[in-house]
């Protein structure tokens, strides 16, 4: 038995209720040690019922609704009914109506409102404007149905911004440390990892790519705009300057040359123009500020002991910001004068090179016209002898001057 909080997902999902009831009872044996349990029929809920301690806070979400595709949507799903018998048999404990679909769903059921899914664990795990026990997304998250998998149209989050980056270790590991993201914040889309967490009023999602690359990126920017429905599509994270920029400089690309694009024949390499150009709306915005925000990271660096001997040997000069065009390749480049000799001949502005941001901007201005994507890059290196010392400090510097550009309200 428990007095702990517990959390009961009730779900009457024909299909889940035909399984034996041998798991469920199995599951009663966790009880203690998990705090949520997935519960199929009334009989089920009676057992469980019986078998808590009186004074055990009991916190009931009632799926009310199934699959919309039904063709008997009123005989195979019987949640709200079942609901309100339950709570009117067991009026000890919590009842919050619940469905994964926003559409056709009543708004309020006996005088509770009724949420879809992920709007509820924003609202009780993160806003805490719902009365519900602080529990982790991942764990509330673990009791949806299988037919409520990522990526159904009817499972729609809108969301502020997604700041996606191209790797976890330093890239999403500094961002996380910028927004005090912690594992509490997790949770599982598609194939994917997040986190959620609200900043400065706003909904965001963190995430990163499994693997490096503008294929990569354009898939997880996809599955991220038509998941959380963005208004911005943030990339901070590390890329290499030409050689007149220094390690730290931020780079916020106006334009993103695909710079391997053309033809090759016997007669050799004819390049090709292919591009795809930032909101010029953002950028205006943020050229008023961008010099102040480097300078506030510079200090902020500067301020922190441990920070400053960690970067100590980048701090030689004040590092600043280009507003400029960038390129974008599928491979890692390391060698002496191939920025000049190479990437220079597309566009003489050319600044930068890395491999994610064609993917995310790409993937903004082809799927609608609400999300926006800006790429905010810190120099790590100059495209010759890497050796990646650097990388960490850039990281870090991305992913601040992310933080305060929402700070600061360049987005609104």
């Amino acid at each position: 038995m428990t007095k702990d909080p517990l959390i009961i997902y009730f779900h009457d999902e024909k299909k889940l209720a035909q399984k034996d009831d041998s798991e469920f009872f199995n599951n009663i044996s966790r009880i203690g040690k998990e705090t949520s349990i997935q519960v199929t029929n009334i009989e089920q809920f009676t057992a469980l019922m019986n078998y808590l301690d009186p004074a055990t806070d009991v916190y009931v979400l009632v799926h009310i609704m199934g699959d919309l595709k039904s063709k008997n949507p009123d005989k195979d799903y019987h949640g709200e009914a079942w609901g309100l018998e339950l709570s009117k048999k067991y009026e000890h404990c919590n009842y919050y109506f619940v469905t994964t679909s926003n559409n056709k769903r009543p708004e309020i059921i006996d005088g509770r409102k009724v949420y879809v899914l992920n709007e509820f664990y924003r609202q009780a795990v993160k806003n805490k404007s719902v009365d519900f026990p602080s529990q982790t997304i991942r764990e509330i998250n673990k009791q949806q149905p299988a037919n409520s998998a990522a990526g159904d149209s009817n499972d729609k989050t809108d969301v502020d911004f997604v700041i996606l980056t191209a790797l976890y270790y330093d890239e999403m590991e500094e961002v996380k440390s910028a927004f005090n993201i912690t594992e509490q914040h997790r949770f599982n889309f598609g194939k994917n990892v997040g986190y959620y967490f609200v900043f400065e009023g706003n909904r965001i999602v963190a995430t990163s790519q499994a693997q490096m690359g503008m294929v990569e990126s354009a898939i997880l920017s996809m599955e991220c705009i038509y998941k959380f429905n963005p208004r911005y599509l943030i990339m901070p994270g590390v890329c290499a300057g030409e050689k007149k920029t220094e390690f730290g400089d931020i780079i916020i690309p106006n334009k993103i040359h695909l710079y391997q694009a053309g033809k090759i024949s016997d007669d050799g390499f004819e390049k090709e123009v292919v591009d795809v150009k930032i909101d010029e709306m953002i950028l205006e915005r943020i050229k008023p500020v961008e010099k102040d925000i480097v300078k506030e990271i510079f200090a902020k660096i500067k301020r922190s002991k441990t920070k400053k001997e960690e970067f100590e040997k980048f701090l030689y000069k004040q590092f600043s910001t280009r507003v400029d065009p960038m390129a974008c390749s599928t491979m890692v480049v390391d060698k002496k004068g191939f920025f000049s000799d190479n990437i220079k001949t597309v566009d003489r502005k050319m600044v930068a090179l890395e491999m994610e941001s064609y993917g995310v901007a790409r993937s903004a201005e082809k799927f609608d016209n609400r999300t926006k994507a800006i790429l905010i890059k810190c120099v790590m290196d100059k495209s010759s002898k890497k050796n990646d010392k650097a990388k960490k400090f850039a990281a870090y510097v991305s992913a601040n001057f992310v933080k305060k550009a929402i700070e600061k309200k360049i987005f609104d």
